[in-house]
This record gives structure tokens, sequence and C-alpha cells, in this order.
């Protein structure tokens, strides 16, 4: 709390609003993750997938939920991010060849996407920084 006060009053000394939000500390990934499938769902993506069990879900948050499940979003800062890159290159759960950038970086623009969905709907205020990695251009047909 000390914490939170001394940077509303630094926000405050330079003109910036700042709005400390309550329930922020108790946001989880599932959260977020739910907010994501709720979206998905009312927009009608075609990216939203129903499984055998009856439960919805979208392509690659098998992967975001390995890694982020029980922790509280304002633990996801552009470290963590970092170390489920490193994390997901060198899981590649024994396929002959390994994760692709591409991949990854579908991965974190779902993390983001739910970032930015909850920064939308107030429940937190700021999102870190995504490291994204280069890609390989598309396959030219010749």
């Amino acid at each position: 709390m000390a914490a939170e006060r001394l940077l509303h009053r630094r926000f405050s000394e330079m003109g910036i609003a700042f709005q400390l939000l309550p329930n922020s500390a108790k946001l989880k990934y599932e959260d977020i993750r739910q907010s994501l499938l709720e979206d998905c769902h009312i927009g009608g993506h075609r990216s939203l997938i129903t499984q055998e069990d009856g439960t919805e879900t979208v392509s690659g948050l098998n992967h975001l939920d390995a890694f982020f499940t029980k922790r509280p979003v304002a633990s996801i800062t552009t470290d963590l991010l970092r170390a489920f890159v490193r994390e997901r290159k060198k899981r590649d759960g024994g396929k002959r060849y390994p994760v692709r950038n591409s991949t990854i970086n579908r991965n974190l623009a779902l993390l983001r996407r739910m970032m930015n969905l909850a920064r939308r709907e107030g429940k937190i205020q700021f999102i870190p920084h995504f490291p994204m990695l280069a890609e390989k251009p598309p396959a030219r047909d010749s």
C-alpha cells in the first residue's frame, strides 16, 4: 500500500492521472483468460474452438495456461514474458522441429489481447512491453 501511495503521489506530481484499482492485486491469469473467451464468443470469432468435453478454447491457449495459470496479472512483467519465451523455445514437446518464433509470437499476441481487454474493462491500468521475436518472411510461390 505504501508503494502504491508513493506511486500515486509521483504521478500526481507529474500531472498524470492515476487511479488505484482495488481488485487488480487479486486479478489472476484465469480471469483475463475468461474475458478473452467471452469476447471471442460474443464476437463470433472463428478462432474459438469447442473441445470434446464441451469447453471452449482458442488455439495456443494451452501453452499460455501451462506457464501462467494461478499467476496474478500484476506479476506478468516483461521479464516474465521473456522467461515464457525461453521456456517455450526449450520445451518443444519432443517434436522433430523446434517451436517457430511465429508460433511463440502468436502465443504472446493472445496474452497481449487478454491484457488489452482487461485494461479496456478497467481491471488493470498498465500493460508490460511484449518482446516479440523476429520472424522469417512468408514463403513466396514461384
